[in-house]
């Protein structure tokens, strides 16, 4: 029921969210909907989604696993945002 009414209410036609980003303390995070890795540094890890991007700004950063457009990402995490 509530991802009927979120779906509804931000009004997507095919019932897909464009990506997701879900934040595991400070130190993990998963992406989904991620459609090019345009950039990896320790400090800095920014990605291509539909519509835009997303960049993750922290210390140690580094891709664990990526694979149909998820990414598992592990460092401490300061900062996530939406490009």
């Amino acid at each position: 029921m509530f991802v009927d009414e979120t779906i509804q209410k931000l009004d997507l036609k095919d019932g897909n969210f464009p990506f997701a980003i879900t934040i595991l303390g400070r130190s993990d995070a998963i992406l989904s909907g991620v459609k090019t890795v345009l950039l990896t540094t320790p400090n800095e890890i920014k990605v291509k989604v539909k519509n835009g991007g997303i960049r993750v700004l922290g210390e140690s950063l580094k891709v664990l696993q990526m694979g149909g457009g998820d990414m598992y990402l592990k460092g401490d995490i300061n900062s996530v945002e939406i490009i």
